[in-house]
């Protein structure tokens, strides 16, 4: 019987934003994807049939988690600046997750930086959890 043999690597997951390749990632996670509610709806009707409706807007928050010390944290707070700043969405961007160690693949169309995370100042390196929303993307979640 043939084992199989399955591998992890943190340095084969790109995390790109608006062009730029995420770095300096915090110490026990990199990035969070996560859906805002279902993908459906449903109805009951008083004589047991349901109805089952697809939701048309999609939604999802990408949290990216860097240590304080990261240069990314840079990019992340020049495009919420962009954004605030300059009209018409300046800030909402491209962005993909590629894991190649498999086949998950997170191609994002439109997000934006949420605001800026919560900092600390300590006697060590600290963590930064960035919150993006995300629309218009295509997710596939596969094993490696």
């Amino acid at each position: 019987m043939a084992q199989d043999q399955k591998f992890w690597d943190p340095d084969q997951v790109d995390v790109i934003v608006s062009g730029f390749t995420m770095s300096g990632f915090a110490d026990n996670s990199m990035i969070e994807f996560e859906e805002d509610g279902d993908r459906f709806s449903e109805v009951d009707g008083i004589d047991g049939t349901m109805t089952r409706s697809k939701k048309m807007v999609r939604k999802a928050t990408l949290t990216i988690h860097l240590q304080n010390t990261s240069n990314s944290n840079d990019i992340l707070t020049a495009l919420l600046e962009t954004d605030l700043s300059k009209p018409g969405g300046a800030g909402v961007v491209a962005g993909l997750i590629r894991d190649k160690n498999g086949a998950t693949v997170y191609a994002i169309s439109k997000m934006w930086v949420m605001a800026l995370p919560k900092d600390e100042m300590s006697d060590k390196a600290t963590d930064r959890a960035w919150k993006l929303r995300c629309t218009q993307y295509k997710a596939f979640l596969g094993g490696s």
